[in-house]
């Protein structure tokens, strides 16, 4: 399985890929894992790869239009990595819009919503936009987000890894203080897409 994450930089990308391989290993697969970094700082453009596969060796890197899930912590990002999806593949796509400095000055436009539906809906994909902030803020996790992406592709079945291995893997990956909360992102997302399936 082929796993495109993609965001800007102090969202939990590179946490939620090594949460995800982590999980991944625990459940016997062999993982691949190779981030790429707009900037160096919170803001910059953060792209993650992420290969879970059993018995091929496999290149670190994914082709483009061979993806299997996109996760997209930020709309435009997620626009911005689409090519990476397969035909047929999914979108998990967070709602959550951060503006670059471009934007902020006024050289450049933010895509609307509707205008991010109807890119998505012109390739032949299929897609999930949430509100994981809400969903963070719900259980009083207010840097849950990226939890609460993985927690809606879990609970919507596009994850090789039961539910109760990802969280061992948020109890092994995530700094004490902050492994409940995690968790309570993780499984309310999960019970939302549930409900969607």
């Amino acid at each position: 399985m082929d796993i495109v994450l993609t965001g800007v930089g102090g969202q939990g990308i590179v946490f939620a890929s090594n949460l995800i391989a982590t999980a991944a290993i625990i459940s016997g697969y062999k993982v691949k894992l190779t981030e790429r970094k707009g900037l160096a700082q919170r803001g910059g453009s953060v792209l993650s790869f992420l290969r879970i596969y059993k018995d091929t060796n496999v290149s670190p890197i994914i082709p483009i239009s061979s993806a299997d899930l996109l996760l997209g912590f930020e709309m435009m990002e997620t626009i911005r990595n689409i090519r990476y999806i397969k035909p047929g593949g999914v979108v998990v796509m967070n709602s959550r819009k951060i503006y670059p400095v471009n934007v902020k000055i006024g050289m450049h436009k933010y895509p609307s919503e509707k205008e991010v539906r109807e890119i998505l809906e012109s390739r032949s994909l299929k897609y999930h936009i949430i509100d994981a902030q809400k969903i963070a803020l719900s259980v009083n996790n207010p840097r849950g987000e990226n939890v609460a992406l993985i927690g809606f592709a879990s609970g919507l079945g596009l994850l090789p890894i039961d539910k109760d291995i990802l969280i061992e893997a948020i109890r092994i990956r995530s700094p004490p203080k902050y492994a409940e909360a995690n968790i309570r992102a993780l499984e309310k997302a999960y019970l939302l897409a549930r409900e969607v399936r």
